[in-house]
């Protein structure tokens, strides 16, 4: 997390940094105090725990009425939803860093948990079979994860932010709700892809995305508002707000 932050600070206030390549947009100091980031780690830290959340609920399948999807289409959005927010405020520099810290988080908590359930027993547990059945899965969801976030969140950001400098920073639920649909779009057909295949009939794995996919949008259409206001509550609060010029897509290239 420092790591985050230092290279968050190295991008803005670095002495050579061109003007074009990074906008401050209202700045109330030349540089970044500890002040103006104090929203910073508790939305990384709650980005963080959403997608953890999506991972143990994949399997969950759920019925509403006659509709039929996984439980992670419910929560899902939310995590697109703050990835927006971070994207927003702190620019797509930044967010490729948390992103990455994510993913590298995620094969932490799949190997500690696998791990954990492969140790012995003792005869008086008898819950082994309960423990394999919702977490024996855990290496397979996160790889699943991992490539659909690789495509999904980094083009969701970057869409994001690049609109944003077309748009002069203005119209930001049209431009998160356009962003989002596309990265979820891509998100949810990759996940479902790699975690159902084999596992699910072809025809049901469909089924649940086209339903999930539309779960997502639906929340999406009554989420755009809020994350508008929370998104403004917050530069207000942190005082600063960045575009980020000249972007790249490529998810590895971490100065720009």
């Amino acid at each position: 997390m420092i790591k985050i932050i230092t290279a968050f600070r190295k991008h803005v206030v670095k002495d050579n940094c061109q003007p074009n390549d990074f906008e401050i947009i209202r700045p109330l100091e030349n540089t970044i105090s500890p002040g103006s980031l104090k929203c910073f780690l508790p939305l990384v830290c709650l980005y963080l725990t959403v997608k953890l959340i999506t991972i143990l609920t994949i399997y969950k399948i759920v019925t509403i009425g006659s509709l039929t999807f996984s439980a992670s289409a419910l929560i899902m959005p939310v995590w697109f939803f703050i990835g927006d927010v971070i994207s927003e405020i702190y620019g797509y520099r930044t967010m490729k860093y948390v992103i990455w810290c994510v993913l590298f988080a995620q094969f932490i908590f799949a190997a500690i948990c696998w791990t954990a359930i492969q140790l012995p027993s003792p005869t008086t547990f008898h819950h082994q079979e309960a423990y394999l059945h919702v977490l024996g899965s855990l290496p397979r969801v996160v790889f699943s994860s991992f490539v659909a976030i690789f495509l999904g969140a980094f083009v969701n950001s970057y869409l994001l932010s690049k609109w944003k400098i077309m748009m002069k920073g203005k119209f930001f639920v049209a431009r998160s709700f356009a962003s989002t649909s596309i990265g979820e779009f891509i998100f949810t057909i990759t996940a479902y892809s790699l975690e159902f295949f084999g596992k699910t009939p072809l025809q049901q794995i469909f089924s649940l995305f086209i339903i999930s996919y539309a779960v997502k949008i639906l929340i999406n259409i009554f989420s755009g508002f809020p994350a508008y206001l929370i998104t403004r509550y917050i530069k207000n609060v942190e005082g600063n707000e960045y575009i980020d010029h000249h972007l790249e897509l490529n998810p590895f290239t971490l100065s720009r």
